[in-house]
């Protein structure tokens, strides 16, 4: 990676990027190898160390969402999959293979219950049986097929089971096995994507004890954390990925709207203009499941219209796809 004093220096002397990503946890930064890997000049900031927030005491789970199967939430189940999928061949040395085993007490346990849930039928919670176990591990299964590189679920009987395992609870009738995945650690999996974007664009630049403080007449404040000295940069675009700062990043922007809480927050990104010297500005909303919102596509709108946008992901959203690498991180 380069050195910070070098980054500096270069912001000082006139090199802005035409986008600032905000927060250099694992999201933003598979943003900014995601940019740098298409030779898009970026710069990322951070106001303390890279990975220091909820990228730094995650789960450590990479894992494709087998949970919202019972809600119904069929495209996030299908996109994590692929997503842990890629991650466990892209980065083997971060990631390895996780095996799960779900303790069954019944057979029939929420046969009748889970398809309500999925149909939003009712919100009740309950325990689940082999049988509704057994139909939610063939779907999650089928949606692990694209990339796979995890073995198929598998079922134990209770002497199966005890053999493997003696201390497990005698009253079981059954028990699941699937596979997840495990990020080792994940605060080197951020900083690896980081130096992996400063090697493929030059003019990409990642620097920490980097604050935005606010804007003014099109410019965005930044404040180095060490120095106390400013600086302003005049981007096209800029990604608000403080995660659960996000809120707090958007107040010093002068955006009201709040990104944290709630079910709508977690599958959708919403965007508002960046103040510029220009009047007027560009709006995008889209909703997304994915943490890059479409970069392709916002940064196409950015570099045609000259006029500047301001984009606010959710911190609940997990994935950054790439063309050569995937990051997901829960």
């Amino acid at each position: 990676m380069k050195s910070r004093r070098t980054l500096v220096d270069r912001l000082k002397s006139g090199q802005h990027p035409d986008i600032v990503i905000i927060g250099g946890g694992c999201n933003g930064a598979g943003v900014f190898r995601d940019l740098a890997l298409q030779g898009i000049a970026t710069l990322l900031v951070e106001k303390g160390d890279f990975s220091s927030g909820t990228s730094a005491a995650p789960t450590r789970l990479a894992h494709g969402g087998i949970k919202y199967l019972e809600t119904g939430e069929i495209s996030l189940v299908r996109e994590s999959t692929i997503e842990r999928n890629l991650l466990l061949m892209n980065a083997p040395h971060q990631v390895r293979p996780l095996p799960v085993w779900v303790p069954l007490r019944s057979w029939l346990g929420g046969a009748l219950q889970a398809p309500l849930r999925f149909f939003g039928l009712t919100k009740k919670l309950g325990p689940k049986g082999y049988l509704a176990v057994k139909a939610g591990l063939i779907v999650y299964d089928r949606f692990g097929n694209s990339h796979r590189t995890l073995p198929h679920h598998r079922m134990f009987s209770r002497s199966e089971a005890l053999r493997r395992v003696p201390q497990l609870n005698p009253n079981i009738r059954a028990v699941a096995q699937y596979h997840d995945s495990l990020i080792t650690q994940p605060e080197r999996l951020v900083m690896e994507m980081i130096g992996d974007g400063e090697r493929d664009c030059e003019e990409a630049m990642a620097i920490p004890y980097l604050e935005a403080t606010g804007h003014r007449d099109g410019a965005l404040e930044l404040r180095d954390a060490i120095t106390g000295e400013l600086a302003k940069v005049t981007p096209r675009l800029v990604i608000n990925m403080a995660g659960a700062w996000a809120d707090v990043v958007q107040a010093g922007l002068g955006v009201t709207d709040r990104m944290v809480g709630g079910r709508a927050a977690m599958s959708s990104c919403a965007t508002r203009r960046w103040p510029a010297r220009s009047k007027g500005g560009c709006c995008i909303s889209r909703p997304t499941t994915s943490v890059h919102v479409s970069c392709c596509t916002l940064v196409a709108t950015a570099c045609f219209s000259a006029r500047p946008i301001y984009v606010a992901t959710t911190p609940m959203t997990s994935a950054v796809r790439t063309r050569k690498s995937t990051t997901s991180l829960v």
